[in-house]
C-alpha cells in the first residue's frame, strides 16, 4: 500500500513537472471567480508576469478584447460543452504592453476538489503571419494572372488583326493567279 502511494505521488510529481515545463501556456482557473489557480512556466515566460502576479489575475487582465460579459459567455459555452473542448482565438497582452495572437482550448474539468477550468494556450503569431503572407501571395498571384490574361487577349487581338490584314492583302494576287489559271486552262 505504501509503495502504491509513493508510486502515485511520483507519477503526480512527474506529470506536474511535464506540465510545468511545457512551452505552451497552461492555466487552471477557479470555476466561480475565474482567477488563475495554477500557471505554468510557459505562461510566466510568454506573459512576462511572475507566477505570484498571475495567480492574482483573471483572463480579463491579459485578454484586452474581453469584457466581463463576453468572458462570462466564453465560460458558459465551455460549461455547456462538458466533456468537450471549447476552442477560440484571442489576443493576449504581455506585462510590457505588447500583444500576441493566442489559440485557447478551454474545458471544464471535474476534480476531487471541485470543478475547475483548464486552459491550454498556444501563441499563434507565426501562424497568423503565415496566413497573412498566403493571402498577400494569393492577391499578388490573382493580379499577375489578370495582367497575363489581358496581355494574352491583346496578343490574340493583334494576331487576328494580322491574319485579317494578310488575308485581305492576298485576295488580289490570288484572284489574279486564279484568273490566269482559268485562261491557261
Amino acid at each position: 500500500l505504501e509503495s502504491a502511494r509513493r508510486a502515485a505521488e511520483s507519477a503526480r510529481a512527474w506529470l506536474r513537472d511535464v506540465i510545468e515545463r511545457s512551452l505552451n501556456e497552461v492555466y487552471v482557473l477557479d470555476r466561480e471567480t475565474h482567477r488563475f489557480r495554477f500557471v505554468n512556466r510557459g505562461a510566466v515566460r510568454n506573459l512576462g508576469y511572475s507566477e505570484g502576479e498571475l495567480l492574482g489575475m483573471t483572463p480579463l487582465d491579459i485578454a484586452p478584447e474581453f469584457t466581463s460579459e463576453s468572458l462570462q459567455e466564453v465560460f458558459r459555452a465551455a460549461t455547456a460543452r462538458t466533456g468537450e473542448v471549447h476552442r477560440f482565438e484571442s489576443t493576449h497582452r504581455r506585462k510590457d504592453g505588447s500583444h500576441y495572437a493566442a489559440e485557447i482550448h478551454l474545458q471544464l474539468v471535474g476534480t476531487d476538489q471541485g470543478d475547475v477550468f483548464l486552459a491550454l494556450v498556444s501563441d499563434i503569431t507565426a501562424r497568423r503571419r503565415a496566413e497573412e503572407e498566403v493571402l498577400r501571395l494569393n492577391a499578388d498571384l490573382e493580379r499577375r494572372v489578370t495582367e497575363r490574361t489581358a496581355e494574352l487577349a491583346a496578343a490574340n487581338k493583334e494576331l487576328e488583326t494580322f491574319a485579317y490584314s494578310v488575308s485581305h492583302d492576298l485576295k488580289s494576287p490570288l484572284r489574279a493567279i486564279d484568273g490566269y489559271s482559268q485562261i491557261l486552262l
